[in-house]
């Protein structure tokens, strides 16, 4: 077995699914938004920041807590 990277994600996410599903079963998340518009387009390190920067947002956003009384 060898691994080597893909740059067109389009090309290997049924692999990386496939993977996931033998892990995650029913429970497998969807492509990452990144990948909407770009299905042919060569995989960048931009991308991978854009997929940092969602999923901080996100944990961001889950650890907001509402301030009440302080000034």
């Amino acid at each position: 077995v060898e691994y080597g990277p893909c740059v067109v994600a389009s090309d290997c996410w049924s692999l990386l699914l496939e993977f996931l599903q033998s892990f995650l079963g029913s429970h497998t998340p969807g492509a990452p938004a990144v990948f909407g518009n770009r299905h042919d387009a060569v995989y960048s390190p931009a991308d991978t920041m854009v997929q940092y920067m969602e999923l901080f947002n996100k944990i961001r956003k889950q650890q907001q807590v509402p301030v009440a009384g302080i000034r």
